[in-house]
């Protein structure tokens, strides 16, 4: 695999788990070092802030989560309030809690 493969994969992992996801983890499935890991999430957080993406990767103690930029909190939230017979999913609340 290229790094650019692994860094779709390692989004991928990021966006379906939810919650923040160790580099040991990462490392494990992907069966890579977890130093080339740890350089391709680095390079990942600077090219999504670069791209000004609407999702940034952030870290959390020794982990990573895909979470929404702060900055769009307002449209967002508008999305929700319209929306009150959906309920918010863990993930969700966490990382609007991450947000705010």
């Amino acid at each position: 695999m290229d790094d650019k493969e692994i860094k779709s994969i390692v989004e991928g992992l990021l966006f379906a788990w939810g919650d923040p996801l160790s580099i040991k983890d990462i490392s494990k499935i992907l069966n890579i070092e977890e130093k080339h890991v740890s350089k391709l999430i680095n390079e990942m957080i600077d090219e999504f802030n670069y791209d000004r993406r609407g999702l940034k990767i952030i870290r959390i103690k020794d982990k990573y989560q895909l979470t929404t930029r702060p900055e769009h909190y307002e449209w967002i939230s508008m999305l929700f309030q319209d929306n009150k017979g959906n309920n918010l999913s863990t993930a969700a609340l966490e990382t609007l809690a991450i947000i705010a």
